[in-house]
Protein backbone atom coordinates (compact mmCIF):
# COMPACT_ATOMS: atom_id res chain seq x y z
CA UNK A 1 0.00 0.00 0.00
CA UNK A 2 1.66 3.43 -1.04
CA UNK A 3 2.00 5.90 1.70
CA UNK A 4 -0.63 9.05 1.23
CA UNK A 5 0.13 12.62 2.26
CA UNK A 6 -2.52 15.02 2.03
CA UNK A 7 -1.74 17.72 -1.11
CA UNK A 8 -3.98 20.39 -2.84
CA UNK A 9 -7.19 19.26 -4.58
CA UNK A 10 -7.47 19.72 -8.30
CA UNK A 11 -9.22 22.79 -7.95
CA UNK A 12 -7.63 25.25 -5.92
CA UNK A 13 -4.02 25.64 -4.43
CA UNK A 14 -4.56 25.34 -0.50
CA UNK A 15 -4.37 28.44 1.46
CA UNK A 16 -3.30 28.89 5.40
CA UNK A 17 -5.28 27.10 7.60
CA UNK A 18 -7.14 24.56 5.00
CA UNK A 19 -8.18 21.58 5.96
CA UNK A 20 -9.79 20.30 2.89
CA UNK A 21 -7.18 18.13 1.16
CA UNK A 22 -6.98 14.65 0.17
CA UNK A 23 -4.30 11.97 0.51
CA UNK A 24 -1.21 11.40 -2.18
CA UNK A 25 2.11 11.00 -3.13
CA UNK A 26 4.88 12.58 -0.70
CA UNK A 27 6.15 15.34 -3.15
CA UNK A 28 2.90 17.02 -3.13
CA UNK A 29 3.35 17.66 0.16
CA UNK A 30 6.45 18.75 0.40
CA UNK A 31 4.50 21.63 -2.09
CA UNK A 32 1.69 22.56 0.07
CA UNK A 33 3.69 22.86 2.52
CA UNK A 34 5.91 24.92 1.08
CA UNK A 35 2.59 27.47 -0.09
CA UNK A 36 0.98 26.97 3.57
CA UNK A 37 4.12 28.37 5.08
CA UNK A 38 5.08 31.58 3.07
CA UNK A 39 8.36 32.65 3.00
CA UNK A 40 7.07 35.90 5.28
CA UNK A 41 5.33 33.92 7.45
CA UNK A 42 8.50 31.93 8.33
CA UNK A 43 10.56 35.32 8.55
CA UNK A 44 8.10 36.56 11.60
CA UNK A 45 8.83 33.13 13.07
CA UNK A 46 12.55 33.35 12.99
CA UNK A 47 12.24 37.23 13.98
CA UNK A 48 10.26 36.29 17.08
CA UNK A 49 12.01 33.10 18.23
CA UNK A 50 15.56 35.35 17.96
CA UNK A 51 13.72 38.19 20.20
CA UNK A 52 12.52 35.54 23.17
CA UNK A 53 16.18 33.59 22.80
CA UNK A 54 17.74 37.50 23.29
CA UNK A 55 15.36 37.80 26.29
CA UNK A 56 15.73 35.09 27.84
CA UNK A 57 20.03 34.79 27.84
CA UNK A 58 20.07 38.50 29.15
CA UNK A 59 19.74 38.71 32.35
CA UNK A 60 21.84 35.94 33.51
CA UNK A 61 24.79 37.99 31.56
CA UNK A 62 26.96 38.89 34.14
CA UNK A 63 27.61 40.00 37.88
CA UNK A 64 28.42 42.91 40.04
CA UNK A 65 32.26 42.84 39.01
CA UNK A 66 33.73 44.79 35.76
CA UNK A 67 34.09 42.39 33.16
CA UNK A 68 37.51 40.77 32.65
CA UNK A 69 38.55 41.03 36.37
CA UNK A 70 39.69 38.69 39.33
CA UNK A 71 38.01 38.13 42.80
CA UNK A 72 37.40 36.30 45.09
CA UNK A 73 33.76 35.52 43.67
CA UNK A 74 35.33 35.58 39.68
CA UNK A 75 34.37 32.79 38.00
CA UNK A 76 37.59 34.19 35.62
CA UNK A 77 40.36 34.26 38.21
CA UNK A 78 39.54 33.33 42.53
CA UNK A 79 36.63 32.44 42.66
CA UNK A 80 35.44 28.91 44.16
CA UNK A 81 34.87 25.58 41.54
CA UNK A 82 34.29 22.42 41.49
CA UNK A 83 34.80 21.16 38.02
CA UNK A 84 36.46 23.17 35.08
CA UNK A 85 32.81 24.01 33.61
CA UNK A 86 32.58 26.41 36.62
CA UNK A 87 35.08 28.72 35.24
CA UNK A 88 34.91 31.35 32.19
CA UNK A 89 38.69 30.16 30.91
CA UNK A 90 37.45 26.19 32.14
CA UNK A 91 40.58 25.53 34.37
CA UNK A 92 39.41 24.60 37.82
CA UNK A 93 42.37 23.90 40.08
CA UNK A 94 41.95 22.04 43.32
CA UNK A 95 44.10 20.46 45.79
CA UNK A 96 46.14 21.65 49.19
CA UNK A 97 46.83 24.67 47.45
CA UNK A 98 43.34 25.70 46.80
CA UNK A 99 40.81 24.64 49.14
CA UNK A 100 37.43 24.79 47.50
CA UNK A 101 39.03 24.97 44.33
CA UNK A 102 39.59 28.10 42.27
CA UNK A 103 38.91 28.97 38.74
CA UNK A 104 42.29 30.30 37.52
CA UNK A 105 44.27 31.03 34.10
CA UNK A 106 47.43 29.60 32.99
CA UNK A 107 49.99 32.45 32.07
CA UNK A 108 53.57 33.12 31.28
CA UNK A 109 53.58 36.53 32.73
CA UNK A 110 51.62 38.70 35.01
CA UNK A 111 50.58 41.21 31.83
CA UNK A 112 48.45 38.66 30.85
CA UNK A 113 46.69 38.43 33.49
CA UNK A 114 43.19 39.60 34.18
CA UNK A 115 43.12 42.89 36.31
CA UNK A 116 43.22 42.51 40.05
CA UNK A 117 45.50 39.44 39.64
CA UNK A 118 48.89 38.16 39.05
CA UNK A 119 50.98 35.26 37.94
CA UNK A 120 52.24 33.47 40.56
CA UNK A 121 54.68 30.16 40.22
CA UNK A 122 52.69 27.59 42.05
CA UNK A 123 53.21 23.52 42.50
CA UNK A 124 50.76 23.15 39.62
CA UNK A 125 52.66 25.30 37.40
CA UNK A 126 52.35 29.55 36.65
CA UNK A 127 48.61 29.97 37.17
CA UNK A 128 46.95 33.93 37.86
CA UNK A 129 45.48 34.77 41.71
CA UNK A 130 44.04 37.18 43.23
CA UNK A 131 46.00 40.00 44.41
CA UNK A 132 45.91 41.26 48.01
CA UNK A 133 47.73 43.03 50.54
CA UNK A 134 46.29 41.91 53.95
CA UNK A 135 44.65 38.54 54.99
CA UNK A 136 41.11 39.71 54.44
CA UNK A 137 41.52 40.53 51.13
CA UNK A 138 41.35 36.62 50.61
CA UNK A 139 37.81 34.27 50.76
CA UNK A 140 37.88 31.77 53.47
CA UNK A 141 40.86 29.27 53.47
CA UNK A 142 42.81 31.33 51.51
CA UNK A 143 45.80 33.91 52.85
CA UNK A 144 47.95 36.39 51.48
CA UNK A 145 51.19 35.09 51.09
CA UNK A 146 54.06 36.87 48.90
CA UNK A 147 55.14 34.09 45.61
CA UNK A 148 57.62 34.00 43.38
CA UNK A 149 56.04 35.88 40.15
CA UNK A 150 56.21 34.02 37.49
CA UNK A 151 58.40 34.81 34.43
CA UNK A 152 60.82 36.41 36.92
CA UNK A 153 63.34 33.69 37.65
CA UNK A 154 63.09 34.44 41.41
CA UNK A 155 63.35 38.18 41.17
CA UNK A 156 60.59 39.16 42.26
CA UNK A 157 57.80 37.99 44.34
CA UNK A 158 53.81 39.43 43.78
CA UNK A 159 51.18 39.30 46.93
CA UNK A 160 48.45 36.72 46.29
CA UNK A 161 45.87 34.57 47.85
CA UNK A 162 46.88 30.95 48.53
CA UNK A 163 46.48 28.33 51.01
CA UNK A 164 49.07 29.43 53.13
CA UNK A 165 50.97 26.19 53.67
CA UNK A 166 51.26 26.36 49.86
CA UNK A 167 53.56 29.62 49.61
CA UNK A 168 56.90 29.13 48.69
Amino acid sequence: MAERWPVESASAAPQKGDRNVTWQGSAALVRQLCLVYRPADMRSLSMAASLLLALLVAPGCGDDRPPGTAGNESTLVGGPCEDNLDCDERLCQKGVPFPQGICTISCPSSNLCPSGSSCAETTLGWLCLVDCDTNSDCREGYACEPMTEAGTSGSATVLVCIASDAAS
